[in-house]
This record gives C-alpha cells, structure tokens and sequence, in this order.
C-alpha cells in the first residue's frame, strides 16, 4: 500500500495522495490500482532460459526467481496532509496516544531508535495492492542479448573462478588464515599479478582471475556481493554452502568476485565515472544472471553497511531475469541454531530482521553513496529493498531452522531434545503462516515422544499447545481445544490443577483467545484472568506471555466500549514489551493495531490510520506482510477507510488482505468471514443490495464451516443482513434476521442490547411505537446490567428512544433523549465519532422541526466540523447533513445556500462512487423540491428525470421510489400539468405493495395526495383520503402528533373550499391548540396556519381580524429567522391585498415591496407569488416603477409555465 512517511516523523517526503492511489505516471500502468496476480508476472523461467548460456544453466526453483509470487504489501499511509490528528477528545490513555505508540515503535522526532542505533525514515513509494515484482517490472534495464558473448577465456569480462579452486589452491597460494579479510589479502593479490601481462589492454598488471591456474575457471554462471570486510575463509564458506544446498560440483560454479577478477591496477590508477561503472556493472549481471548476496554476520550483516553492497543488491533486483539469492556461511548457520535452541531465539530472529536498514549503508565517498540512494529511490524505493533482503534472510532463518530439524527427523532421530526444538520451530512456522509445515513438524515432535512412552509428558505440552493453535489461526476451534485439553491433561497435578509455571499460562491464554473468536467472552475473559495470576505465581509478570495476555484482555475491553481501560491495557503490554525486548515482533504490530481500533472506535481517524501504519512498518520489518495478523491490520485499514468515504480504496484493501488469507491458508477463518463482511458493507452503502446479500450469506456459510455459527461475528452479520433486507421492504425477511440475530447471541452484553434495538427500530418503521419504546428500554437495561450505560451502545440506544418519542410528536422529549446520546459519546471520549456526527444530525432535523432554525444550523455546522476534523468529509454521512442543512436554508429563505448545499452533496456521492444510491435519490429529490419552490419547474423536472432513471436501478427502494413519485408529482401540480393526481395515486400503490401505507410515513402520503385532489376540485375525495390519514394514526396512537396537526390544516383547507367557514375555523383553532400542545406554536407550520385562518376571515369579509392574523404570522417569520422565506413571502402578500382592502394603499404597497425583496433575497424569483406582487404594483402603483424596466419585471413572470402568472 502507498507510503509517505508523514512530516510529524521528521522527514521531508515525495506527496503521495492515497486516496487516488497515485504515483509518478511513469511508473503506472492504467491497472496499477488493482492486485497483481502470478498469471500476470513475466515467465521468469522462460526469460532465465534465454539470458543464461546452456552451458551454466541451473535447475530454476520457486525461491530463485526474483519476482516473488506471496503477497508483500507494504505501508498503507495517508497523503501526509492526512496525517495531522484531529483534537483528540479526553481518553485514559491521554491525547498522547500515538506519540506513545510510535516511541513503543521506536519513532522519535524523524529516527527509528534500535539497538544498533538510530535509522531515519525513508520515503516508500509501492502502488496499492502491486507486489515488489511489479514494481520491478518497470524502469528496469534491458536485458542483454548474449549471442555475442565471449566463452570465458583469459581477458573476459565475465570470466569467473570455480569455488573448487577458491576453497584449495586459492586458499594455500595466498596463504589465507582464519581472520584474513578481504581487505588483508588485497597486497598480496596485487603482489601476486603485478608482473603479469593483462590480456585485456597487452600492459603489466593483470587480475588474478586471468593469471591462476584454474582449470576449471570459465564463464562464471554466480557473481558474489559482499563486503570486502567479510573473512576471506567465511566467503569461500558460505559458496561451499551454495553448492551443497543447489546439489551442484564445486567445479561446476564459477565465480565472478570483482577482488579477483577486475584488475585492480587499473582500478589504483584511474576514477571511473559513477555512470561508466554504472553501465559496465549493469553490462556484467545482465550477462552472468545469477548474483549471490553473502550476508554475515547472520544478527549485523556488515554487507548492508556498504553502499556499493546496497547497489549491487538494487541491480540484481531490478534485473529482468537475473537470479537473486543470499546465501550465509556454514559457521553463521551454526550460530544461528545455537542462538535459537538456547532460548530467545525468535525474538532475536525479530529484532535481526527489524535493525536490517539499506539506509544506513556508508560510501568512502558521500557523492557516491547520495547518487546510489537517488536511484533507489526511484526505482522500487528503499523500503522495497529492504522488504526483499528481510523476506530473503527471513526465508533462510526458516530453513536454517526448519530444513536442519527436518533433515534430523527424515533421518531417523528418536531425540527428545530435537522432538522440543519442535516446538520451538512450530511457534516460528506459525509466525511466517506456514501451517502445515508446522503442523507436520509438531505432529513429528508428537511422535518421538509417543515412541520413548512419554506420550503425555509435561514437557510434550508444548507441542499440543501449538498444534492447537495452528488449528484455531486456520479457524478449526473444536480440534483445537481437544489439542488444549491434552497439553492441560499433561500439565495437571493429581488434584486436576494447572501448576504456576509459564507454559500453564500460555496454555490458558491460548483456550481463552478460541473462546474470544467463538463469541465466548465470559469464558475467555475467565481465562486471561487465570492465566495473569498463574503467570504472577511463576514470578513471571514482566515477560512477553503477560503482555500478550493484556493485549486480549484489552480487546474484549474494546468490544465492551470500555475504551479507557483497554487503552491502560495495551499500554501495559506496550511497557512489558519495550522492556522484553519484544516490541520488533508481529506479536508487538498486533498490539499496536489494538491500539489502533480503540482509535476508531472514539472517531480518532486520522490518529488510528497512523497507528494501524505503523503496525504494518513492524510487519514489514519482520518480513510478516503475507501473514494473517498483517491482513487483519488491514481489514483494520479497509473498515477505516469505509468510514472515511473511501470506499473504492476499502475494497482494495479488503481484496489485498483476502489474497493474504487465501495463500496462507486462512480464507476460511473467521478472517475470511470479516473480509466478505466488510466487502458486504461497502456494498450496502452503494444500494447494491442483492450483492451485499451474497457476501453476508458466503461469511455466514463460513462461519457455519468453522463452527462459528454462534459467534458475535456471525450476530453481527444477521444483523447487517436485517438492514439490508429493511432497504429491500421485505419486512418478514428484516424481522427473521433480527431474530436470527437474537437467537444466535446471548441474552447479555452490548451485542444483544444492539440486536434488541435492531427489532425495536423494525417495530418503529411499522408504527408500533409503543412495542418500540419497551424493546428499547429491555436493551437499555441489558447494557446497564452488562456496566455498559456509558457506552456508544447506550447513546446508540438513547438515540432510538428519541426516535419512538419523535414518531408519536413527543419532539421536546425527542430532543431530550437525542441530547443525551450526545453527552454520553462526549463523556466516552466519543465526541468526534462517527456515532456523535449521526446523534447531531438527528438533533439538527429535530430543532428545524420545532422551529428552532438557527440553533439547527448551528446543529448541522457542529457536525460537519467533525467531519472535517476526522477526515471524513467526502462520506455518505456527511452527504446527508449537507443535504438536511441545504434544506433548512431553503424554508429559510436561503435558496442560493440551499442548492450550493445540495449540489455539494451530490457532488461527496459522486467522488465516492454513490451517486446511484438511494441518498442520491433522495438529494435529487430535494434539489427538485427547493427547484420547485423557486419557480424553476422545468429544471426541477429534469432533476427528477435524472433522479428517476437512478431510482429504476436501485433494488426495489420503496422509501427512494415514493419521495421521487411524490416529488414530481409535486412539481407536476405546481406547473399546472395533468396527471400529477395519478402520480400521487402511484405512490399509494407503491406504499401498498410494501406494506408502508399503514404507517406515519403512510399517513403523511395520503395527506399530500388529498391536498392534491383538493386542488383539482375534488373535494370529497380528499376528504375521504383525510379520514383515512387519520384512521391511520389514530391507530398508531399518533393523534397527537405534528403528523395530526398537518392532517387537521388540510382538513380545514378542504373546508374553507366547500365555503364552510365555521368547520374551517374550528379544525384550524383545533390544529393551533395541538400544535401548541407538542411544542410546535412557534414554527414556519404555526405561521402557515395563521395565514390559513386569515384567508377565512378574509372570505367571510372579516379584514380586520384577517389583517391581525396575517401580521402576526409576519411577525413570526420575523422572529424565527425565517423573514425571507417563500412563507413570510405569502404572508405579507396576504398582508398587502388585506391592507389594499382596507383602504390603506400605502401600506400595501410597502408590503408588496417587503415581500418581493424577501421572495428575491430568498432566491424565490421566478414564483408565482412573486409574479404576482409585481402584477400588482406595476397595475397598481407604476409611478413606484417608474425607474423600472418593463422587460425586468417581466422575466419575474417567465420563470415558468405557471397559468396564474400568464397576465404578469
């Protein structure tokens, strides 16, 4: 993944913009995006057939070729930018969270701090998803055509030594003795060929290579790099050790070794430029094919202080067809065995891995050693370079360590000693994902002791233990535990209990993590405890078992959302581990990932994403990038970039760590299951439904395959499944997956108070507010009884009860109840979360329907600053509140702020790649209306066009299908246009079809399609629909509601059209009292009503006291902030005719012109209203005009096809 080491490290670095997934252009191809698979890598066995002449041609293995085919991702970062933490809320941990991390980590002010001393940090440059093959498959030199190469006689270029005369006459000419270095026998060489004719330019002065006696030297098919500091004895070693491991004769191997086959006279004499000996080196690997990189010591290699080794190194990389292999002495691999078998050997092979940095390399001559690095640097870069050589080393620790064992036990061994140092190389295969190799070396363990009738010896424990665990990392818990249970049989007294000693405690640590991937937290959290008190009986408190046992004990803090206390835990294992030794471990990155999630978890995004790279640096520089614990980092990584509004780069990241699973053999673990889920999610929130179906049904198969049918994951996935079913109206579908969800989750904890609100938000969609409000409050409980009430679950939780008091009008409890789901994120540390974002836009929408404009603006303001301090501005979420404040600017007469609003949502949808989504829909829609409201029908009615061809694509959306249809038929009826009414009657039928016309949202349909067919003279009609919106909410127990109080408004509009005044007035004074009632006396609907009672007064030649109520509803506007809206607009034009009625032309005429400049200020000039004011004055009033163009004030009228505007 992309890498740009951020300025908070120190490091002035190339931008790299992750969210694009870019790079320089010459280095990326158009799919550079996408994973790169081995049926796309070059043939290498093909292209090493046709470089290397047939007469040295060797035996091509999987480890020899260059292009590695496992998975190798590197560091996944931000743009650097990205990386500036957003103030932090308070946590336990403190706002030093990740400057704590990176100094456990070994960051500090620029420099990674390690025992061999400080290392500054590099820029990486590796493409999302590409392996380091990729990479090199470009800007790489052209391979040579090697037709015209010389055979290998004296003179040659590529004439090399056989290691058989390296490691006998070579030996005894120069009198070589055990500490000689090359440097040390450089006279002697020189001595020795002074007074030789060169062949290559006929003057005195040759090398070695073409004056020696060697009757095998030839055409070297090896070139060495190395370190002119090495012993001469350990290079002839470590060839010698080549030969053996390829099965090739001494003889057979030449050797290009440039201390012995470029003539170093000339070298003395002459500079060579860095070019020319950039070229003549290219020319020589090219030619010979094959380069071996001697590293010793196997802890230090000197060869990687070397800059020119560096170089080297870079070139057989960058290669076409050239084969890279690092080979050690056979006296390194002696040290290394005995460094291993006496104890700590892992962790040393860890912390030797991690200190391997090719930026540190020297050159005698600094321009030598900057021009090296710059071309590194644009190539594959410098932390792709390490990756090989610490996967390399890392691959010839395993079979140091794996092959020697495995060669004692092919060969028969009985030792008891060799059948422990199985378990020892079982814990190291399991750390590099090789489980079956693991597993055939621990089962041979098993067998010795069998064999010696120790079968269930204390000391054979530790085999049980770790064939367990290759079971549980490949998701086979049940077997498992049967493994668990005889390494515990083997460990018991006679009284059945498990001694104070260090393998008990491991042994319980690891039953404890399968009851944690199985959904048993009771139990596994029982065994962390007993293993933390046996662990402090056997003295061993401060040791790497203790810290791994608080890591686990951390993450089921996390899961219960107690994330102060699980920050103390990591923080503890992070001491241990810094004073262990241990933090260079994968053991150590998966700490720090904790940390990481806890991160998440309280909205610290930019923090975690810090963290969760520098989990993968630790990977990275163990050389465990293509292991399961580095895919769970990026899940990790995917899940937050979902949360960011990055949902193309989350699924990249999903597909990278799915690969990882799926080669190492765990796609079918509760990791695989992770994987489809979030695969899934990202499909969700796409409206891609039935795809989203799919994944979560493949997790639950899988789950159902591990036998973790039962676990939090697969509740986790019902539940998801139960969501989407909702969007899909299958409502019986929405409420069985709930169950199931129930069913599968126990009674307790904040996963089943979660499930629990799943039913309760089901009942709500289906009115059943009352049934609603119990389920929320039985899961309210089951979080205070699990000590939870302060969790996200609990605001989560509050947040639906305001939801039920909101559905039954109840809006000043509603606004309560939302608040205190906000104080409750607050409190957890969770204010700029994405839960905290979700509780303000709900507050928001509450205070804009309560009147409270301007309290609501500053609502939606609050949330989209934590959207910008989270990074999270370009998301879904942040769409929405867009959305919702675009459409408070709109009623209140801000329409210009409105569309900018709604179009900049549009536009968030777009760059995520959700611009065919129900949101998306549902932001037309909007648009449409605020289009319609200004006078624009006809640009509204394209925007429902484009929102309706969107809306044919979703799958079956009736929510996004019903406001789409009543918006334009909404837009139809303002325009004067037939068949609005059978619009309106589509969208019944549609609320029918999905069983959602018996609902609030049901009820409000049929009010608006009453007022409708009250606009078409169908009076009785809409009367018959009215009764039956009241039918509807009276039987949902909401006639008390803001719903009712509209019904009552349309009611007494129906009335006032038959001419019945008096019922007019009676459902209006009605309406009022409700409206006063639930709170809402002082809103832009109370002002409406106002209006409505005035046109009674008005008809009923009442002016007087229609001029009283049309002020006050002025008035109003006035004082809620809403003066220029289209209401305050109407008003004061009902204002000005009753004045003019009145007598009082000159007040009318000032009204008129309040109301134009409000409607105009409001954006709402090209309405009808608007036209309308302006017929008057310019009828009325033209001396006022006087200074008017006529063809100005026509255009008021042109703004649509509007009938009554044709006279304006």
């Amino acid at each position: 993944l992309a890498r740009s080491v951020s300025s908070r490290y120190g490091v002035s670095s190339k931008s790299f913009d992750l969210r694009r997934g870019s790079e320089p252009q010459s280095r990326r191809g158009s799919d550079d995006d996408m994973p790169v698979h081995a049926s796309s890598l070059p043939d290498v066995r093909a292209t090493e057939a046709k470089t290397v002449p047939p007469a040295v041609q060797h035996p091509v293995r999987a480890e020899d070729v260059v292009y590695e085919t496992s998975i190798q991702p590197a560091l996944n970062c931000a743009d650097p930018r990205q990386l500036v933490p957003a103030p932090a809320p308070e946590v336990a941990l403190g706002s030093d969270t990740v400057a704590e991390v990176e100094a456990f980590a070994g960051f500090q002010d620029g420099v990674v701090n390690t025992p061999a001393g400080p290392i500054r940090t590099e820029t990486v440059s590796v493409t999302v998803g590409t392996r380091i093959a990729g990479l090199l498959r470009s800007n790489c030199a052209p391979a040579l055509d090697k037709s015209d190469l010389p055979t290998g006689e004296r003179g040659c270029l590529f004439r090399g030594l056989s290691v058989e005369y390296l490691s006998t006459t070579f030996l005894k000419e120069l009198d070589v003795d055990e500490n000689d270095t090359v440097y040390d026998i450089d006279a002697r060489v020189m001595k020795r060929t002074e007074s030789q004719l060169c062949p290559r330019d006929s003057e005195l002065g040759a090398a070695l290579v073409d004056v020696v006696s060697d009757p095998n030297a030839g055409l070297a098919n090896v070139m060495l790099s190395y370190s002119w500091k090495y012993r001469v004895k350990d290079i002839v070693a470590g060839l010698l050790e080549y030969c053996a491991n390829e099965h090739l004769q001494a003889s057979e191997v030449r050797v290009w070794i440039c201390a012995l086959c470029v003539n170093q006279h000339r070298v003395r004499k002459a500079t060579v430029p860095f070019e020319q000996f950039q070229e003549v080196f290219g020319r020589r690997v090219r030619g010979i094919g094959r380069v071996l990189a001697l590293l010793s010591p196997w802890e230090q290699p000197h060869y990687i202080t070397r800059v020119w080794c560096v170089y080297e190194l870079y070139t057989a990389m960058t290669t076409p067809g050239c084969v890279l292999k690092i080979i050690l002495p056979q006296q390194q691999k002696e040290d290394f065995r005995k460094a291993f078998v006496g104890g700590g050997g892992a962790r040393r092979i860890w912390r030797a891995l991690s200190e391997l940095r090719v930026e540190q390399a020297e050159a005698s001559i600094v321009a030598d050693r900057e021009r090296i690095m710059e071309i590194i640097r644009a190539g594959p870069g410098i932390r792709a370079l390490n990756h090989l050589v610490v996967k390399r080393l890392q691959s010839w620790f395993m079979e140091s360590a794996a092959g020697y064992l495995e060669q004692r036990i092919s060969d028969g061994s009985q030792e008891l000693s060799d059948a422990a140092l199985c378990a020892d190389v079982g814990d190291l295969l399991i750390n590099l994902a090789k489980f079956p190799r693991a597993q055939a070396v621990l089962e041979a363990g098993i067998r010795i002791y069998v064999a010696a009738g120790k079968a269930m010896a204390p000391s054979a424990a530790p085999l049980h233990r770790w064939l367990g665990s290759v079971h549980s990392e490949q998701g086979r818990y049940t077997t498992a535990l049967h493994h668990f249970e005889k390494a515990r049989k083997m460990l018991e007294d006679m009284d059945h209990d498990l001694p104070p000693t260090l393998e008990a405690a491991k042994l319980l640590h690891a039953i404890g993590d399968v009851h944690t991937f199985s959904g048993q937290a009771e139990a596994a959290q029982s065994c962390y405890r007993h293993a933390v008190n046996t662990l402090e009986a056997a003295g061993k408190g401060v040791s790497d078992a203790m810290a791994e046992i608080l890591q686990s004990e951390g993450e089921l803090l996390r899961r219960r959302g107690e994330y102060g206390q699980s920050l103390k835990k990591y923080q503890e294992a992070m001491r241990i581990m810094t004073h262990t030794g241990s933090r260079a471990s994968p053991k150590a990155a998966t700490l720090v990932q904790g940390v990481g999630m806890v991160l998440v978890a309280i909205g610290r995004y930019s923090d975690a994403l810090t963290i969760y790279t520098i989990a993968m640096e630790i990977f990275e520089a163990t050389g465990t990038t293509a292991t399961p614990a580095a895919a769970a980092v990026l899940w990790n990584m995917g899940q937050l970039y979902g949360k960011q509004g990055d949902g193309n780069q989350a699924l990249k990241v999903f597909a990278l760590a799915g690969e990882i699973a799926q080669e190492t053999g765990t796609a079918k673990t509760p990791l695989g299951a992770r994987l489809l889920l979030g695969t899934g999610v990202e499909l969700k929130k796409r409206s891609k439904y039935q795809e989203a179906l799919q994944k979560f049904d493949e997790a639950l198969i899988l789950l159902k395959q591990i036998n973790s049918a039962n676990s939090e994951l697969a509740v986790e996935i019902y539940w998801r499944i139960g969501q989407v079913k909702g969007h899909l109206g299958d409502t019986a579908g929405e409420l069985k997956s709930y169950e199931e969800a129930q069913a599968k989750g126990t009674s307790k904890g904040w996963r089943a108070a979660v499930v629990l609100a799943g039913v309760g938000e089901l009942k709500l969609k289906s009115g059943k507010s009352a049934a609603a409000f119990q389920i929320f409050v039985q899961a309210a409980s089951i979080l205070e009884e699990s000590e939870a009430a302060n969790s996200k679950e609990a605001a989560y939780i509050r947040q639906s009860l305001s939801k039920v008091h909101a559905a039954r009008g109840e809006l000043s409890k509603a606004l309560v109840a939302s608040k205190q789901a906000l104080e409750i994120y607050r409190k957890a540390g969770m204010g700029f979360s994405g839960g905290a974002s979700r509780v303000l836009h709900a507050i928001g929408d509450l205070q804009t329907e309560m009147g409270q404009y301007q309290d609501a603006e500053a609502t939606y303001l609050e949330a989209l600053d934590i959207f910008e301090e989270t990074k999270t501005a370009t998301t879904r979420r942040c769409a929405l509140v867009r959305k919702s404040l675009g459409f408070l600017q709109c009623v209140a007469g801000e329409c210009g702020q409105a569309m900018e609003e709604l179009e900049q949502a549009l536009t968030i949808l777009r760059s995520i790649g959700l611009s065919h989504t129900s949101e998306a829909v549902e932001i037309m829609t909007c648009k449409a209306s605020v289009l319609t409201r200004q006078g624009c029908t006809d640009e509204a009615l394209m925007v429902l066009e484009e929102a309706r061809d969107v809306a044919s694509e979703l799958e079956q959306d009736i929510g996004a299908q019903v406001a789409l249809t009543i918006a334009g038929a909404e837009a139809m009826r303002h325009v004067g246009k037939e068949g609005y009414i059978e619009e309106f009657a589509r969208g019944i039928a549609l609320m029918e079809d999905g069983s959602k016309l018996e609902t609030k949202d049901g009820a409000e349909l049929l009010r608006q399609y009453a007022e409708a067919l009250r606009g078409s003279g169908q009076i009785a009609a809409a009367l018959e629909q009215l009764g039956r919106a009241q039918q509807t909410l009276g039987a949902l127990s909401l006639g008390r509601t803001h719903s009712a109080a509209k019904v009552l408004q349309a009611l007494g509009s129906v009335h006032r059209e038959q001419g019945d005044f008096a019922k007019a007035l009676e459902m209006f004074d009605e309406c009022e009292e409700l409206l006063a009632e639930i709170g809402l006396a002082k809103t832009i609907s109370a002002a409406q009503l106002r209006v409505k009672k005035g046109k009674v007064c008005h008809a009923k030649g009442d002016v007087d006291a229609a001029c009283t109520l049309y002020q006050s509803a002025v008035d109003m506007h006035k004082a809620m902030g809403t003066s220029r809206s289209l209401w305050a607009g109407k008003a004061l034009l009902s204002l000005a005719a009753a004045k003019q009625e009145q007598g009082s032309s000159e007040e009318a005429r000032l009204c008129r012109e309040e109301a134009i400049q409000a409607l105009q200020d409001g954006g709402f000039r090209n309405t009808r209203d608007t036209a309308q004011a302006m017929k008057h004055l310019r009828s009325s009033f033209m001396g006022v005009l006087g200074t008017m163009p006529a063809s100005e004030i026509d255009t008021f009228s042109e703004g649509g096809d509007c009938p009554a505007a044709e006279n304006g």
